[in-house]
């Protein structure tokens, strides 16, 4: 079992997304691959969103304490960016298959993977 001390420390910096969005636009640019567009696009979607106050003030990082769930009666480190086990199978399914099939297809709740 882990320590306290060991678990890591799950905080969103302005800095680091203004760096992170950098290297997706500038891998989109070398590549010409869509998807660095759209995610860039997400990560800037987010700072818009989330860093930047309702009078316009520009927040320098996110609280790593959030809910585990919706009306949580208090908060705990990182619980916002943590997956279960049962997600990371998912998402391990999910990635297996667009790197094994030659056309993958969510249709749906539907996974479809063809040869």
């Amino acid at each position: 079992m882990l320590s306290a001390s060991a678990v890591p420390h799950f905080e969103k910096m302005l800095y680091d997304q203004g760096q992170i969005v950098n290297v997706y636009l500038d891998t989109f640019l070398i590549t010409g691959d869509e998807y660095y567009s759209i995610v860039a696009r997400d990560i800037l979607d987010y700072l818009r969103r989330d860093m930047i106050g309702k009078e316009g003030e520009i927040f320098s990082a996110e609280d790593a304490d959030s809910a585990e769930y919706e009306g949580a009666p208090r908060k705990k480190e990182g619980a916002f960016y943590v997956w279960t086990s049962k997600e990371v199978h998912i998402c391990g399914l999910v990635i297996y298959l667009m790197w094994t099939c030659d056309h993958f297809l969510e249709n749906d709740s539907h996974l479809i993977c063809r040869h």
